[in-house]
């Protein structure tokens, strides 16, 4: 499962684990959580197809990857270090990338929004 490759590539990379550790979720935070601390989920998925349709061999899903924390600074560095990251995966490949950086007043938290398309092969 890509979920499953996504965490262990973002909690084994050094640029990542050295802000986060494991503190990688699906969907949603923990109550009480530690931060910094990131979030992951899938947005959508398309096929890989052939004129027969779909052959069954992969996958093309849109993932949303949200860092938390409590500095601005901080949210970006590990952003960087993400998108190194993922970049630099070889379970899978990152075809395409977006980011936003936003602000939680509710939480008083910093969220840096990164979406990514990846193809992975089952």
């Amino acid at each position: 499962m890509l979920e499953n490759k996504i965490y262990k590539h973002l909690s084994t990379v050094n640029g990542v684990s050295t802000y986060i550790g494991t503190r990688i979720y699906p969907l949603i935070l923990p109550q009480n959580p530690t931060y910094p601390a990131i979030t992951y989920q899938r947005i959508d998925t398309r096929r890989f197809y052939t004129l027969g349709g779909d052959n069954g061999t992969g996958e093309i899903p849109r993932m949303q990857i949200d860092i938390w924390s409590t500095s601005y600074e901080q949210g970006r560095n590990i952003a960087t270090s993400i998108k190194t990251a993922m970049d630099g995966a070889t379970a899978f490949l990152t075809n395409d990338y977006n980011q936003t950086d936003l602000y939680e007043p509710d939480v008083q938290l910093y969220r840096i929004q990164q979406d990514f398309v990846i193809a992975n092969n089952e």
